[in-house]
């Protein structure tokens, strides 16, 4: 893996390439490349569309990559997990979503694909999130006073991600410290999720 990739290669190629892809500004902090548990991003932040707030930030995020393809001298990174991030999600007064923009782009372009540069495969299917928090601000009721909802202790485990149809997932969160746990399926491309809580005892 590090004869294959080295940090100056993400920071290079690969950033550049997922700042494209989200239309966001990315800021990174040390790149680690770990032979057997996969790539360490420390000090992730993903500002929002503006440019103006963090839309995702977190401590350390993970790319794991398969092992296999390794032996063909490819690197191909299909989940990633983060740790402790901090998640900020707007609804507008028009109804439309600080990453609504992200959904519109892969509507148009169909079914996504996999996407590749050089010795880079990224198959992002698996997402993995433990002990975040999620602060949801909406202006839909009152364009003038934004709700504001703080969730915490959120994990989260979705597998087979796609913009463009269903997906299942589990998570469990803290809302004002009473604890939640759910299933359920999310379909972006309909702007809907689908959940069934159950209460911890």
């Amino acid at each position: 893996a590090r004869f294959l990739i080295t940090s100056e290669q993400v920071r290079s190629a690969v950033l550049p390439l997922a700042e494209k892809a989200l239309d966001r500004e990315i800021s990174l902090g040390d790149i680690d490349i770990r032979l057997f548990s996969g790539i360490v991003l420390h000090d992730l932040t993903i500002r929002d569309q503006q440019g103006d707030v963090p839309f995702l930030q977190a401590g350390r995020a993970m790319l794991r990559y398969r092992v296999w393809p390794l032996l063909r001298f490819r690197v191909v990174v299909d989940e990633i997990l983060l740790e402790q991030p901090s998640l900020r999600v707007v609804r507008f007064a028009d109804g439309r979503f600080n990453f609504s923009d992200l959904l519109d782009r892969q509507k148009s372009e169909g079914d996504r694909k996999q996407r590749s540069n050089g010795s880079f495969s990224l198959l992002i299917s698996k997402i993995r999130l433990s002990d975040g928090q999620v602060q949801f601000v909406d202006y839909r009721p009152d364009p003038d006073s934004a709700f504001t909802l703080n969730l915490t202790d959120f994990n989260l485990r979705a597998d087979g991600i796609s913009l463009t149809r269903r997906f299942p997932f589990e998570a469990e969160l803290a809302l004002n410290q009473a604890r939640l746990a759910m299933e359920g399926e999310a379909d972006p491309s309909a702007g809907r999720v689908r959940a069934r809580p159950r209460f911890p005892a």
